[in-house]
């Protein structure tokens, strides 16, 4: 029985001249990751080749391989390693191939040593010392925590450890929204939260430089979500609409990561009160934060996200208002 289709992969070699390369200079494809199981196409056949050499002789390269999302177990990967005719390795890269549709190596993304992710953290309440189900990365620095729908900077994390400031109490929810350099398949970001500075009360504030490549995902007084309406922000300073008190903080919230997805508040049509929602476009995988005046909704737990329409566990009431950022 024919097994699924290989995935045609095509390379050109040239040299910084904008030659082509040196005839014999060559791709090393290896099949890494599936440790001590035997590598196959379910329902198809065993790999009982996990190599490829693919020699440049002056015209563009093009071979097939099976994509990663057919492969078993899981967790499978390529390494490409591009060497000149010399045999001198010029650079090594690791990609997982998905789909069915041609890849031009030049424009294929690599693996990232990061993937964002998000877990109930798990302990025993009251405590405030929970373990993670892969490692973070980075530490907290690449962490954001929902605590009770609010969002909170009292904790730090570590390896897969998670440890508050303060107690947890029974019946409250803890979030975690994280960077794990496990492996993963959700999308390369990276969470910064930026602390406003100035005096308390008031509402002039100075923000700190955020890493290039930042997308704004919202500001947080005390922990909720603030709707633009009630604020004015722009690179280096937040003004907000209303004063503050003593005692209050003020973060805003980024996302940082290579040229994926853009992210920008999604337009949430429906009515209240009602469960079911809809936005104007599915959002990138993971890339998808929905708040309920001002608290962050879990997905999976508060609510199910299925292509555009967005399914509540709990109905809304009249006066409040669902507000939502999204990577498309």
């Amino acid at each position: 029985m024919p097994g699924p289709t290989p995935i045609t992969i095509t390379a050109d070699l040239k040299s910084i001249a904008g030659a082509a390369a040196t005839t014999g200079a060559r791709l090393r494809i290896s099949l890494c990751g599936f440790g001590s199981s035997q590598p196959s196409i379910a329902g198809s056949s065993l790999l009982a080749q996990t190599y490829s050499s693919q020699i440049y002789s002056g015209t563009v390269l093009s071979f097939q391989l099976y994509g990663n999302d057919i492969i078993s177990p899981a967790e499978t990967f390529y390494c490409i390693r591009v060497e000149d005719a010399k045999g001198n390795t010029i650079a090594a890269a690791d990609y997982i191939f998905t789909g069915s549709t041609a890849i031009d190596l030049s424009s294929a993304q690599p693996i990232s040593p990061f993937f964002l992710t998000e877990a109930v953290p798990n302990g025993v309440m009251p405590g405030r010392r929970f373990r993670l189900p892969t490692s973070v990365y980075a530490s907290a620095e690449s962490s954001t925590l929902y605590y009770n729908g609010l969002l909170s900077p009292n904790f730090s994390a570590a390896n897969r450890d998670l440890v508050l400031d303060f107690d947890a109490q029974p019946g409250d929810s803890l979030y975690l929204i994280y960077t794990t350099g496990d492996y993963g398949s959700g999308p390369i970001f990276k969470p910064f939260l930026a602390i406003a500075n100035g005096p308390f009360p008031g509402r002039f504030y100075t923000l700190p430089t955020p890493p290039p490549g930042a997308q704004f995902a919202g500001v947080f007084y005390n922990g909720g979500l603030q709707l633009p309406s009630q604020y004015t922000r722009t690179a280096s300073t937040l003004t907000m609409n209303f004063d503050t008190a003593e005692g209050d903080t003020l973060l805003v919230l980024y996302y940082v990561g290579p040229a994926l997805p853009t992210i920008a508040p999604a337009t949430i049509l429906g009515a209240y009160p009602g469960t079911v929602y809809t936005i104007p476009a599915a959002p990138a995988a993971g890339l998808f934060w929905l708040y309920l005046n001002g608290q962050f909704l879990r997905p999976g737990i508060d609510y199910i996200l299925s292509g555009v329409t967005i399914t509540l566990f709990v109905s809304t009431q009249l006066g409040d208002l669902l507000y939502a950022y999204s990577g498309t």
